[in-house]
């Protein structure tokens, strides 16, 4: 057996977090209703119960002072939601010092996994029989809410919810967002959803929503499949995804050649009348 030094590293995990992490900033800058400049990072507000209020990208160039995490913290308190920041294997020491100080503590926990796009294989996608994908016309608002409504439904249980459907709806129209659509052949019915965009010379997968009626198809793997094509046809070197641990994402990453590069936590500090964030 080779020893660790003998096999190729096929990327940088640092350089990775670096470019992701200002792509999940930037997405938050766009969709949110309101966004500032926090610690080299941005801090969002998308509304009350909104997965878009957090800082993320904060301390990745460099370090936090208690100070600044009390006043970021007070500025989501002022709208009435607990205060989430995101924490990385690669921000700076002081964040988790810090964090830990001010009495955060980890809501959730997500593995980044990357591919070298230039490596994967073109294969057509094999879909499950009787589906086929249609990408979302961001200018047919038909398409579009149909989109929300039932990517809203599968990733937070409503598809009544004006705030969780009005994110999907910003996210599909954003001008670097391709969002793909799985249908019944039969019935026309979505079966799934997931979208994908790129970034500098990143492409990121997000969204990946499939019926439950339609589960354990293998339509998740094609769905990524699909999507990675799509990004490496836009001429991008990486693709990510993001997954919480041992569920069907983690897993069909794996399968597509993905490969763990760093890890996410959200540490929030929950307080007295404060709404949690999805």
């Amino acid at each position: 057996m080779p020893s660790a030094d003998a096999i190729p590293v096929p990327f940088a995990p640092w350089e990775i977090a670096k470019i992701e992490e200002r792509r999940q900033a930037a997405v938050c800058s766009d969709l949110a209703d309101e966004c500032i400049d926090w610690a080299g990072g941005v801090a969002a507000f998308g509304g009350v119960g909104s997965w878009l209020n957090q800082a993320i990208n904060g301390a990745m160039s460099g370090p936090v002072s208690r100070e600044e995490v009390e006043a970021i913290c007070q500025w989501f308190i002022d709208r009435r939601v607990e205060p989430k920041i995101l924490l990385t294997t690669y921000s700076h020491p002081t964040l988790r010092q810090v964090l830990a100080e001010a009495g955060f503590t980890v809501c959730s926990l997500e593995t980044l996994f990357v591919t070298d796009l230039t490596t994967m294989d073109e294969q057509q996608t094999q879909l499950p029989p009787g589906t086929r994908i249609e990408r979302v016309d961001s200018a047919d608002e038909d398409q579009v809410d149909a989109y929300s409504r039932f990517a809203a439904a599968i990733h937070f249980g409503s598809s009544e919810s004006e705030l969780h459907i009005d994110s999907f709806r910003r996210a599909v129209r954003h001008p670097r967002s391709i969002a793909l659509l799985l249908l019944d052949d039969q019935t026309n019915d979505i079966v799934a959803a997931c979208g994908c965009e790129g970034f500098e010379n990143l492409g990121a997968l997000w969204g990946g929503a499939v019926a439950p009626s339609h589960r354990r198809r293998g339509i998740q793997k094609a769905l990524i499949h699909e999507r990675l094509l799509l990004l490496r046809q836009a001429g991008m070197r990486w693709a990510t995804i993001s997954s919480d641990p041992s569920i069907g994402t983690e897993r069909n990453a794996i399968r597509a050649g993905m490969r763990p590069a760093y890890t996410r936590l959200e540490m929030v500090r929950p307080g007295e009348g404060l709404v949690p964030s999805p």
